[in-house]
């Protein structure tokens, strides 16, 4: 079987890794590896939160997230696996096609299509096998993360109880 995917991804945009304590994995972060801080935010949802800190270190971007409040999904995601790869972000050039391709390989979705200037992106339901969940993002000159594209994702898991 041909899958469009593989000639449509660019490669790993980043990583998100959920945490118990954002404090100390930023720490973790710089010191012990060199990365910087990006930028940070917060995000709320109707029930709970999340703090969050993108990471760069040259052309590796990892998205560290920590949640507010044990009904959080990244609380719920902490608590059931352990702090770690909550997913992984593949850089595609154009997102219609990615998701067509993923989706009749049986690939299901958590969230809508997320659109916003500049950036595209998409979430997968977590896989039972490997416990992954993957984004797939594409980006139009634009290599941050918008607010309203984290808020629309956090409170589609967030209804949805998943994480």
């Amino acid at each position: 079987m041909s899958y469009i995917l593989s000639e449509n991804v660019l490669g790993i945009d980043h990583l998100a890794v959920a945490v118990p304590d954002l404090e100390a994995a930023v720490s973790w972060m710089k010191d012990v590896l060199g990365f910087h801080v990006d930028e940070m935010r917060e995000t709320q949802g109707r029930t709970s939160g999340m703090k969050s800190a993108v990471m760069r270190l040259g052309p590796v971007t990892v998205v560290l997230t920590e949640g507010i409040g044990a009904t959080s999904q990244t609380s719920q995601f902490v608590t059931n696996c352990g702090p770690g790869v909550q997913h992984v972000a593949f850089r595609v050039r154009d997102l219609g096609r990615a998701v067509r391709s993923m989706q009749a390989t049986g690939m299901e979705f958590s969230s809508p299509r997320l659109d916003s200037d500049g950036l595209s992106q998409i979430f997968s339901t977590r896989d039972k096998s490997t416990g992954l969940m993957i984004e797939l993002i594409e980006r139009r000159d634009f290599n941050g993360f918008r607010d309203e594209n984290v808020q629309r994702l956090f409170d589609s898991l967030e209804t949805q109880e998943l994480y």
